[in-house]
């Protein structure tokens, strides 16, 4: 049974050229985290507009799963004496795992008969792990040109103005200080959001994913690029130029594929699309 995860790293605006890669490259990063730190999830898929990356799990492991991890010791003609007795190269790989000698076991490896011992991992729980991995994800999200900003060190594609992390129904609170810095590389995670620079510039608070769309969309931000289903920032435009082509009496000039790539462009340009026909 896991819990819905709600990240959201707010920026200044990011150019629109970098914004499809980053976002695919945020997903990558997430699930290669989230698998490192043997955390299961389902559901999960990535967002983005010019002023936030989102990541939105909707089942995280509550703890993160047994792991068996094999050493290798001593060749098993090395760890006994001619008698049976363990030497000290056996007694000193038990040692290592606190265990006695006839707590391992032997192994057939290339170079012969080994001593192996399993250790078993039983994790810590995810809320204990999260405010490590959220914080890797933004040190380590690579993007075509980074920045520094202040006085702090962290290098990110644009200076990060909030950041948001909900897991469950509780913050998850992300160290954002260096260690031996007395002043932390971005703000601290909370539970707010900001709508639409312009439109709608105030924070506020959400519950979760499905709370946190409906109010940014009162807020006039679609952060979805495109479900694949009709909704989000590239069906925003494309509907929104053909009806006002429509009601002109216009048709496109440009052919499909110039079209297309144009279309994403806008979708990464703003956050709440709508088309203006001009005389």
């Amino acid at each position: 049974m896991g819990k819905e995860l709600l990240f959201e790293i707010g920026t200044e605006e990011i150019p629109s050229a970098y914004l499809p890669g980053m976002l695919r490259a945020f997903e990558d990063l997430a699930r290669e985290s989230f698998k490192d730190d043997a955390l299961d999830f389902e559901g999960l898929s990535v967002h983005g507009t010019p002023r936030r990356l989102v990541l939105h799990v909707a089942s995280l492991a509550v703890h993160q799963r047994l792991r068996e991890r094999e050493a290798l010791g001593p060749p098993v003609s090395a760890a006994f004496d001619k008698d049976g007795n363990p030497t000290k190269a056996a007694l000193g790989f038990a040692n290592t795992f606190r265990v006695e000698v006839t707590d391992l076991s032997r192994k057939d490896t290339p170079k012969g008969e080994r001593l192996a011992f399993v250790k078993k991992d039983s994790g810590q729980p995810t809320f204990v792990t999260l405010p490590i991995l959220l914080d890797d994800l933004i040190r380590k999200l690579p993007s075509p040109k980074s920045m520094r900003w202040g006085s702090g060190k962290i290098a990110f594609v644009r200076p990060i103005q909030w950041v948001l992390a909900i897991y469950g129904k509780d913050l998850v609170i992300i160290d954002v200080t260096e260690s031996g810095r007395s002043e932390p590389d971005y703000p601290s995670s909370g539970i707010t959001t900001r709508g639409h620079r312009f439109m709608a510039p105030k924070e506020f608070k959400v519950n979760d994913f499905q709370d946190y769309l409906k109010k940014l969309h009162k807020h006039f931000v679609e952060p979805v690029v495109d479900d694949g289903e009709g909704g989000g920032r590239v069906p925003m435009v494309r509907k929104g130029v053909l009806a006002v082509a429509g009601r002109a009496g216009a048709e496109l000039a440009a052919g499909p594929e110039a079209v297309d790539r144009l279309v994403e462009r806008v979708a990464h340009l703003v956050e709440w699309p709508f088309p203006v026909a001009c005389a």
